[in-house]
């Protein structure tokens, strides 16, 4: 929108430095993110409970922190209703992008809870039947008859306004180490938008510390020094069932369960909610 109102016009402006803070959204609408205004996230958040509650089979497609956490929640709060629950994997199984002692756990703890676990498999096929379910044909060779389908395998930056030459595979903007565009020095990235491994809410912040400390830097005209670890970035991953349920990786090390439900698994961050939005804290708990 211009000054004057006109929704969808062009509008140039010049900047010395830029922030490509973005974010992204998920696939086919799922309100895994926000989905235009907060009436529209929280009617889908309701739509998406109603179908939980309906289904008697869910497959979710997507074995990372969203798929792993939700496979974990449904588990849980329907224990004992007869819902069948998958979790499917294209590799080699839940959580991925962390080490092989941590994707032991969370699959156990899914195990432990009902959650049918499925490695090295995804939907090559989904199709609608007539009695409202959909079947789905895997790459195992396998098909499961579905009540709800969830496609949890990754998020869709929100980028398509940034040049295809500054993007990788993924959509996201190429960075280095110091959250600046390989490509123009004066760009910096954070969060989802970011070609980063692990992209989390707790990954935002020293995503956003580092890009910061450096562009106050080279305003400063000083020295960018700053480097995100991507690989020593905290994730932990609750997994329903209590407060003795998660795993992830804690300033390297892995987490017990009740720590994981400590940090994250009680309220999923809901009381900060309030105060990020207003720009008054950060999610991990520090000040702006």
């Amino acid at each position: 929108m211009n000054d004057d109102g006109v929704v969808g016009a062009e509008r140039r402006i010049a900047y010395t430095h830029l922030v490509i803070a973005t974010g992204a959204a998920a696939h086919d609408g799922w309100p895994f993110k926000s989905l235009g205004s907060h009436r529209e996230t929280k009617q889908a958040l309701a739509d998406v409970n109603t179908q939980v509650e309906a289904a008697k089979t869910i497959v979710l497609s997507g074995a990372g922190a969203t798929g792993v956490e939700t496979a974990g929640e449904i588990a849980t709060l329907w224990k004992g209703a007869g819902k069948k629950v998958y979790l499917l994997d294209s590799g080699a199984g839940p959580l991925p992008m962390l080490r092989e002692d941590v994707r032991r756990t969370a699959r156990k703890q899914l195990q432990s809870l009902g959650v049918v676990v499925k490695a090295n498999t995804r939907v090559l096929r989904e199709t609608k039947r007539d009695d409202g379910r959909v079947s789905l044909e895997l790459s195992d060779g396998g098909n499961i008859v579905a009540d709800l389908h969830i496609p949890t395998f990754g998020l869709t930056p929100n980028t398509s306004f940034v040049p295809e030459d500054m993007l990788d595979e993924t959509k996201s903007v190429k960075v280095d180490t110091h959250m600046c565009s390989v490509d123009y020095d004066n760009i910096w990235v954070a969060g989802d938008a970011a070609s980063v491994k692990r992209k989390s809410i707790m990954a935002a912040t020293p995503m956003m510390e580092v890009m910061v400390a450096n562009v106050v830097a080279t305003v400063e005209g000083k020295e960018v020094v700053k480097e995100h670890k991507d690989d020593e970035t905290s994730i932990v991953v609750p997994i329903g069932g209590g407060f003795a349920m998660g795993t992830g990786i804690l300033y390297g090390w892995k987490p017990w369960g009740l720590l994981v439900w400590l940090v994250k698994g009680r309220n999923f961050f809901i009381d900060k909610a309030k105060d990020v939005a207003l720009g008054k804290s950060l999610t991990s708990g520090g000040k702006v």
